[in-house]
């Protein structure tokens, strides 16, 4: 765990809690749907069949009852009224007894079923037998018939009836103990499960927990301060770190504020050595100012000298035109003057010399003036 992310461990975590709450809702769902089957039998079936054996006793019982008002009665229009309640109670008892036969599904009650479908059909003949008797004038016979043979058969039916009842009962009884069970049973499952899911979601609380403040190495609002600081130059604040841990967020933060710390000191250390050679550079400066100064001052020196050789320069030049001057005149006396001839064109060369020299000394204070 200590390798997902933060999002995949609270991921899994709320994806375990959410298959939990899955499971439970498909256990409680699966529970409540056979609860309901269950209930939907006994109410729509089991007790349906059972109310409608009871009313098989209602209709042959209003039959019986019909048949004596008949013996009783004198009137014409009450006999046949009570003729007519025997045939139309006898023919609702054959339709529900027909509905009956769809329905039913347990052994016990097809067979009561059938048992009662023979009593009926002993049972309406005989019926009929003590009407006819009775409308052929034989009373005593018909009342005879009804004590003997009617009433005994209307006890079996009534017996039969009761059977399938109890059956339809048995069968309910059951069904409310299966219901129950399975409502105690879901209940337990529902408890295992929620139990199994507390334990599980409290362990991975804990688990994340663990992990996520392993990771972060102190709490949130901690790291969120410390961060604060850092980002606000304070690079001297405390940042409270486990023994041993060297790979939380808090820990790499120290390690941040440490790499700073040294970032900042070699920093200052850099910016003072640069304003140490600032210094001697502007030192520097001062003193080449000072050299050009004098420079400059030496130059102007050079240049009076400059102007000063200049005007020997162009005194030498006179010099130079007037013995050219005298040369020419000594040149008509050559012959008389040969030897100061020889004399002058020494002192010529001498002066060429120096000429040289001159224009020797002149480049160099040139050379000295370009720089």
């Amino acid at each position: 765990m200590s390798k997902m992310t933060v999002g995949t461990r609270l991921a899994l975590g709320f994806a375990l809690v959410i298959v939990a709450g899955v499971i439970m809702a498909a256990v409680g769902t699966v529970q409540l749907i056979g609860i309901k089957n269950d209930t939907k039998l006994l109410i729509e079936s089991r007790m349906v069949i059972a109310n409608q054996f009871a009313q098989v006793s209602v209709f042959v019982n209003a039959q019986g009852a019909s048949v004596r008002n008949f013996l009783l009665s004198i009137d014409p229009q009450d006999r046949e009224a009570e003729k007519r309640n025997v045939l139309k109670n006898r023919e609702a008892n054959r339709q529900l007894l027909q509905e009956l036969e769809a329905k039913v599904s347990l052994a016990a009650s097809r067979e009561a079923l059938g048992k009662l479908q023979d009593v009926r059909q002993r049972y309406e003949p005989v019926i009929d037998k003590i009407i006819a008797l009775d409308e052929e004038g034989q009373k005593d016979a018909a009342r005879q018939m009804l004590r003997l043979e009617a009433r005994p058969i209307l006890g079996s039916y009534f017996a039969l009836v009761d059977e399938a009842i109890a059956v339809q009962q048995n069968d309910m009884k059951a069904l409310a103990e299966s219901i129950e069970n399975t409502a105690d049973r879901t209940a337990v499952v529902l408890f295992i499960v929620a139990a199994i899911a507390t334990v599980a979601g409290a362990f991975t609380a804990w688990r994340l927990t663990r992990s996520m403040t392993h990771a972060l190495g102190g709490e949130p609002d901690t790291a969120a301060h410390v961060a604060s600081a850092i980002a606000a130059g304070n690079l001297v604040v405390a940042v409270p770190v486990r023994s041993g841990d060297g790979t939380s967020l808090m820990a790499h933060m120290e390690q941040m504020r440490e790499a700073l710390a040294r970032v900042v000191g070699q920093v200052r250390q850099g910016s003072e050595a640069v304003a140490g050679a600032s210094a001697e550079i502007a030192q520097g400066n001062q003193d080449l100012s000072a050299r050009t100064e004098s420079q400059a001052s030496a130059l102007e020196e050079t240049a009076a000298s400059m102007e000063e050789l200049g005007s020997t320069v162009r005194h030498n030049a006179d010099n130079a035109s007037q013995a050219n001057q005298l040369a020419q005149q000594a040149s008509s006396v050559a012959v008389q003057g040969g030897a100061v001839v020889e004399q002058v064109v020494g002192t010529m060369r001498g002066i060429a010399e120096a000429s040289h020299k001159i224009a020797d000394i002149i480049g160099v204070i040139d050379g000295i003036a370009f720089q």
